[in-house]
């Protein structure tokens, strides 16, 4: 019996520690298979770590690029202008067509816009049909403010031809867009002082004016630089006409100068563009004064009118040679989209009008400067693509301004190799 219970308790003891080390061997087993199953986790999350950490620079690469994108665009710029008939629209628009062309962009002209209410409708329409940036020859500064929300909503890098800002409050408020690259113009006070002193020293006193609608700063500005001869001098402004510058329009009111002021000088004429002079000279004719009342007019005309009205009298002074301009703002406009801005601030580009009274300067002008029989212009398709940061990286916006700076009829007879 005793021998039977020996047996049994050494068989539970068997039995008990079989449990055990199977438990144990389990445990093992499973921390093992714990441990490979951490190793797998871990290898899986490394993975998909790896690869967020790929797909991350994939969206940073494909950010910087259309960060790229967005930073150089091809240009393509609007022009609202009065028009492209006259020598001064035409050949103006033609050679910012040819600076856009070198940057591989277009432009596309609005010849609409009579008013200043008109012209930001036209920038309106610009912007709608595809165009990055603007040149402007604004009717008013009033507009400008409105005109720089357009532009400063949408984008769209913008500037002026012909015009600077008079109004010291709209032109701080302008400024401050990082959209406005500036504007160009001559020293328009300082021309009409030239030439309505030409006019005094040729003893006219009694002088009719023909200017745009007060508040377009560029004809404001060539008034007052009449009426600072007049008050140097014994010459005066008798009658004025302000308003359209249509042919019709300007034909009527020289007939009423000419009916009510008998003893008429001479006329000044602060622009000649879009048929302006045609209307004058219309009104001459009518009345058998053309040559006996002369003319002296800022806006050069076609070669041919040009020495004809030299010869005969009808012309006694004129300057232009300005349909360079736009070139200048272009070329801010265009570095701009491209994304090579050539200065982070509104610049002011100045030149000097080019201005004769003689049949030999025309000559020369209309041979080397502006020659539209031979298509010899103030500068070649290679200079203006020379004006691209894009083309050339080295070009700064001090050269754009001396190229400027430098223009006459002796500057372009001099880089065009004509002795």
């Amino acid at each position: 019996m005793k021998i039977r219970r020996v047996l049994c308790f050494i068989l539970s003891l068997v039995l008990m520690f079989s449990v055990i080390t199977a438990c144990a061997s389990s445990s093992k087993e499973s921390k093992e298979e714990s441990k490979e199953e951490s190793k797998e986790e871990s290898k899986e999350e490394s993975k998909e770590g790896a690869k967020e950490v790929d797909d991350s620079k994939e969206d940073a690469k494909k950010d910087d690029s259309d960060k790229e994108v967005a930073e150089s665009q091809v240009p393509k710029i609007g022009i609202i202008i009065w028009g492209t008939t006259d020598a001064l629209g035409r050949n103006s628009t033609m050679m910012v067509e040819k600076l856009v062309k070198q940057a591989g962009g277009e432009v596309v002209i609005d010849t609409s816009a009579t008013s200043p209410e008109t012209q930001i409708q036209a920038a309106e329409n610009l912007i709608s049909a595809g165009c990055n940036g603007i040149l402007i020859v604004n009717y008013s500064d009033q507009m400008l403010p409105k005109l720089s929300q357009i532009c400063e909503e949408n984008e769209v890098y913008w500037g002026l031809t012909w015009r600077r800002i008079i109004n010291d409050e709209i032109r701080e408020e302008v400024i401050k867009s990082k959209y406005f690259v500036g504007y160009t113009a001559e020293d328009e006070i300082e021309i009409s002082e030239r030439l309505a002193r030409s006019l005094a020293e040729s003893g006219a006193k009694e002088v009719a004016v023909v200017s745009s609608n007060v508040g377009d700063t560029t004809h404001d500005m060539r008034n007052e630089g009449f009426d600072n001869i007049c008050a140097e001098t014994d010459m005066e402004r008798v009658t004025e006409y302000r308003g359209g510058r249509s042919a019709p329009e300007v034909m009527e009111a020289v007939e009423k100068f000419l009916t009510g002021f008998p003893n008429l000088d001479a006329i000044f004429m602060t622009g000649g563009t879009n048929s302006q002079l045609e209307g004058a000279l219309a009104a001459l004719d009518k009345h058998d004064k053309r040559g006996e009342i002369p003319i002296a007019v800022i806006d050069f005309i076609d070669a041919d009118l040009m020495k004809e009205y030299l010869e005969d009298g009808t012309i006694f002074n004129i300057a232009g040679g300005h349909y360079v301009d736009p070139i200048y703002t272009a070329s801010l406009v265009v570095n701009a989209i491209e994304g090579n801005p050539l200065s982070d601030v509104h610049e002011e580009i100045t030149l000097e009008f080019i201005d004769f009274s003689g049949v030999e300067d025309a000559i020369d002008y209309y041979k080397y400067v502006e020659n539209d029989e031979d298509g010899i212009y103030a500068y070649t398709e290679e200079e203006l693509g020379q004006m691209i940061k894009s083309i050339n990286p080295e070009f700064t916006i001090e050269e754009l301004k001396q190229i400027a700076l430098d223009y006459s009829i002796e500057d372009v007879m001099e880089r065009h190799g004509v002795k």
